[in-house]
């Protein structure tokens, strides 16, 4: 599938919580920036659909990446 990712990860130095949080934030600019620039059929959907999740989401301006 390629809609999702499994991550086994290890931390002996630093908070784990911590380095989870920069991959998630680093890498959800990084799908949008990519969903932005590159042809995308359903550009406008996800768009539309991570902007409305933002939306519910006190701190988010833009865009939610994690909708459960």
């Amino acid at each position: 599938m390629t809609n999702h990712l499994h991550l086994l990860a290890n931390c002996e130095n630093e908070n784990l919580s911590e380095i989870i949080r920069d991959l998630k934030k680093h890498t959800s600019k990084k799908i949008i920036e990519t969903i932005i620039t590159e042809p995308e059929s359903r550009k406008e959907w996800m768009l539309n659909l991570f902007s409305f999740e933002a939306s519910n989401i006190q701190g988010i301006r833009t865009f939610n990446l994690d909708s459960e």
